[in-house]
């Protein structure tokens, strides 16, 4: 059975804290944070981060999972899953098969089209989640630097207007791979970023960092070619936005843009973690009423013929001891 976080699953998850993997890694490290107070503050603020609840028929085994949904709703993103087999180590797998089958057809039904969690390819949640029908989207690297390298000021790339916006969108056509663009459509938009042109009307380059309340998030999207220096790429965005010993600067980078980690490696960054980053489709049956055109065609023992419509469309341990020390 699933269902919504209520009040009285409050000692569930405080029970279920330590026992818990987080499967997202751009907001638990940039806003780390116990699966309860996310919890109590998307009950009480009814914002896209819902948590849900899911018991066994015998209720001897229980989970949860935590996400946070696109604007449109049409994406999931897992934070947390957390559960409690009591004593029934083998039994963890199917506890998580019960949790996103089920999850998958409530959530279904309410416009929902894909999960999409992170983790370290080599890890056991990993391995449960391929059993379950997760599919390998692509890796992502991620990078943190915590202190900047003493280089001269000097900068190529300017900050971003709204006039930019329409290249800001070529680049990321051109180099976000069309299976990657299902499931983030869009990058990553806000007043901290910003460009490097090649021309008048051709952009080589776009980074992006998201401030967090503990460390901010850097996304960079290149073009491949001599018009771009990635070393004074990522040195600019370092210069514009530092990180502090209080705030970290990680960076991310998509297996599509890989050539990239030499870069940060240039610029101070150190290796952190390696992900994969997986999905899975969610299914909902379309109730079809009949026509009447085909009602009187099937009366009559007639086929109606029509032609398709085609419409186009390690780490675990270090961001669980950050969400915890936010408690």
């Amino acid at each position: 059975m699933i269902r919504p976080f209520g009040l009285r699953d409050i000692g569930l998850l405080y029970q279920l804290n330590d026992n818990c993997v987080p499967l997202n890694a751009s907001l638990i490290l940039t806003f780390p944070s116990p699966p309860l107070r996310g919890a109590l503050l998307n009950f009480a603020l009814s914002r896209n981060y819902p948590t849900y609840i899911w018991r066994s028929k015998d209720r001897r085994l229980q989970a949860f999972v935590q996400l946070r949904l696109s604007e449109d709703k049409t994406q999931a993103h897992v934070l947390w899953v957390g559960w409690q087999a009591n004593g029934l180590v083998e039994r963890v797998t199917q506890i998580w098969r019960g949790l996103f089958e089920e999850l998958g057809i409530y959530l279904g039904k309410r416009g929902v089209q894909n999960f999409i969690v992170e983790a370290r390819e080599d890890s056991e949640e990993a391995r449960i989640l391929h059993e379950l029908g997760f599919a390998n989207y692509t890796r992502q690297d991620i990078w943190r630097l915590d202190r900047p390298k003493s280089t001269p000021k000097t900068t190529i790339m300017r900050q971003r207007s709204t006039k930019d916006d329409w290249y800001i969108e070529l680049l990321y056509a051109h180099i976000v791979p069309n299976m990657m663009r299902l499931i983030e459509p869009h990058p990553p938009m806000g007043e901290d970023s910003w460009v490097l042109f090649a021309s008048d009307t051709e952009l080589a380059a776009y980074a992006h960092i998201k401030e967090g309340s503990a460390a901010n998030w850097l996304r960079l999207f290149v073009k491949m070619d001599d018009s771009a220096d990635a070393d004074k790429i990522v040195h600019d965005t370092v210069v514009f936005k530092p990180p502090s010993a209080e705030k970290p600067l990680y960076a991310c980078v998509r297996q599509y843009q890989d050539w990239l980690q030499n870069a940060l490696r240039r610029n101070n960054f150190s290796h952190f973690d390696s992900q994969v980053v997986m999905v899975r489709h969610t299914t909902q049956a379309i109730k079809k009423p009949i026509s009447s055109l085909e009602q009187v065609l099937a009366t009559n023992g007639a086929a109606a013929k029509t032609s398709p419509i085609i419409q186009k469309s390690e780490q675990t341990n270090l961001w669980l001891d950050a969400a915890n020390s936010e408690q």
